[in-house]
């Protein structure tokens, strides 16, 4: 039944992108957020892979395409390009331990999302149905999650190689999952991304979205809507015990306070209401706690001994190269566990550079800003990558590569109307 409905979200995908409609690029964005996967015998792929990789063979064939390509800004296209060579190189030469098929997989990076959002945005009407997609899938992902939360079903989706349900507690089913083989985090939530903290930006990227449609003016229904999402991406949040994530989410609350201070208090009220939410479940306690242990705070959590460490196994291979890991593979944890070592490791000095760049640009593009909330995101990205490998993260990477498309549309499009003005 799923290779079915696999096969009609495929037909309905290609539909729109021969046409280049932007509901094309949502749908398969949608795809990829809530992690919709099939099973081929013991062999679990995900559905926005292969429909992927399908539309990016479809869109370079195309006659048209280096043509629509050139019109956009060139400089963001230039070095997301040179961002993929690098983790293509790294993973089809360097990771010499997986097999061919291993490394094309790995090589097939959430940045091609780029390649193939930009194809479908043709007009700035596109671009803003872009964004209204962007945070209707954020919004999936948290309403999935907490509806297979509340039922206690940690399996509710569209995800294979699950587990069972023996409870009506979704901890509890959560923690038999890792008998099974997966490890994950038994107290914590992480729905359909890769991990908790990834979960957490994912829903602070939400919330960017959430008040960026709220500054629109849009209708009484939509601003419901809007300002419901904001409370459950904070809940979600709670749920996953993400200091960080949580920490972004207060800082973004007070920048939109200061920005204007007729907000203070509506999102006063968000605040109160999710919080209230949370304790009556019995959920905020937990999520305290994780503030109070003072001991794990000063070290990072062992973060900072995973920096030193994963720094001093640095060699000019690795500099040059990568190793297509998030971390030097030794006896020791594995995972650098912040973004900036792990681009290095994950694709060498070409994918940090580029990376950088491309985070320079979100940040300070505040020309660009009345059409999406590009610096937000880039500085929570700025800040999250301390103590996350954001680059390897299932989620918030859906996001990151749309806006950077969504950016290179706008920047240019800017930029020709203002020539044609001064013309």
């Amino acid at each position: 039944m799923k290779l079915v409905l696999a096969a009609f979200f495929a037909v309905i995908i290609f539909y729109f992108f021969s046409k280049r409609k932007v509901e094309g690029v949502i749908l398969l964005l949608i795809t990829a957020l809530i992690k919709f996967e099939v099973s081929f015998g013991s062999k679990v792929i995900q559905v926005y892979q292969i429909i992927g990789l399908l539309l990016i063979v479809f869109i370079f064939v195309r006659s048209t395409a280096r043509k629509t390509f050139l019109i956009y800004n060139k400089q963001i296209f230039k070095y997301v390009l040179l961002f993929l060579i690098g983790i293509s190189f790294s993973a089809l030469v360097m990771r010499t331990e997986a097999s061919f098929f291993g490394r094309l997989q790995m090589s097939f990076d959430y940045s091609i999302l780029f390649f193939l959002t930009l194809f479908c945005i043709k007009d700035i009407d596109d671009h803003n149905k872009l964004i209204k997609g962007l945070h209707l899938g954020v919004f999936s992902v948290a309403l999935i999650g907490i509806i297979g939360f509340v039922i206690g079903n940690p399996f509710f989706g569209l995800e294979e190689g699950g587990g069972l349900v023996f409870s009506g507690d979704y901890f509890e089913n959560l923690e038999d999952l890792n008998r099974y083989g997966r490890t994950v985090s038994a107290d914590r939530v992480s729905f359909s991304t890769s991990d908790p903290n990834s979960l957490g930006i994912l829903m602070v990227f939400g919330a960017i979205l959430s008040f960026f449609n709220l500054g629109n003016k849009p209708s009484f229904y939509y601003k419901l809507f809007n300002l419901t999402s904001i409370i459950l991406f904070l809940y979600v949040v709670i749920l996953s015990t993400s200091r960080t994530s949580f920490i972004c989410f207060i800082i973004l609350l007070i920048f939109k306070i200061l920005k204007d201070k007729s907000n203070i208090f509506l999102f006063i009220f968000v605040v109160f209401i999710t919080f209230q939410i949370a304790m009556e479940l019995g959920y905020l306690e937990k999520f305290l706690l994780r503030f109070e242990n003072s001991d794990e705070m000063s070290s990072g959590n062992g973060r900072i001994e995973r920096w030193i460490y994963h720094f001093n196994h640095l060699n000019l291979e690795y500099i040059l190269f990568g190793n297509s890991h998030t971390g030097f593979q030794g006896s020791f944890s594995k995972l650098s566990h912040t973004n900036y070592l792990a681009l290095i490791y994950r694709g060498g000095i070409l994918t940090f550079i580029s990376f950088i760049v491309l985070l320079y640009k979100l940040i300070f593009s505040r020309n660009y800003n009345k059409y999406g909330p590009y610096a937000e995101i880039g500085i929570v990205v700025l800040i999250a990558g301390i103590s996350q490998e954001i680059i390897n993260s299932y989620g918030p990477n859906f996001i990151i590569w749309s806006i950077i498309a969504s950016l290179a549309f706008v920047s240019k499009i800017k930029q020709s109307f203002v020539s044609r003005i001064q013309q």
